[in-house]
């Protein structure tokens, strides 16, 4: 049975991919994925057992968001998610807390193919530097 933290992990995950994706652009939906994320993790109950109205009655988990936990319940994956993941590598959300790269709302430029090994190698020396 999925747990309250790795449902509100994959909830945070959509969220900052959409990020990527868009561009930010969706602020409103990034958001109710992030309120939601927040929601479950602090829910004191186990949410694998809740249903769609359930999840609803949520503080911060509307009825598109309630339908995503279920399918993520239900199958062990969100579509939305799985679609994502094919456009960015594995742990990909991890460059975009690197120091120079930042948020990739700020930095749409940075992740762009052409220029992003440049940028994250001028970031890593510069990381590197800065706690010699």
């Amino acid at each position: 049975m999925i747990t309250n933290n790795e449902v509100a992990s994959h909830l945070y995950e959509l969220a900052r991919l959409i990020t990527l994706a868009e561009g930010g652009g969706n602020v409103f939906r990034v958001r109710a994925y992030e309120t939601a994320s927040q929601a479950v993790e602090g829910y004191p109950e186990a949410v694998a057992e809740m249903s769609v109205a359930d999840f609803t009655a949520l503080r911060g988990v509307g009825k598109g968001t309630a339908s995503k936990i279920r399918e993520l319940v239900d199958s062990g994956r969100v579509k939305g998610l799985e679609e994502l993941h094919f456009q960015f590598p594995s742990n990909f959300l991890v460059l975009t807390r690197v120091p120079g790269v930042g948020r990739p709302r700020q930095n749409r430029d940075t992740w762009r193919r052409d220029r992003f090994l440049e940028r994250l190698s001028e970031s890593a020396r510069q990381l590197v530097a800065s706690n010699r």
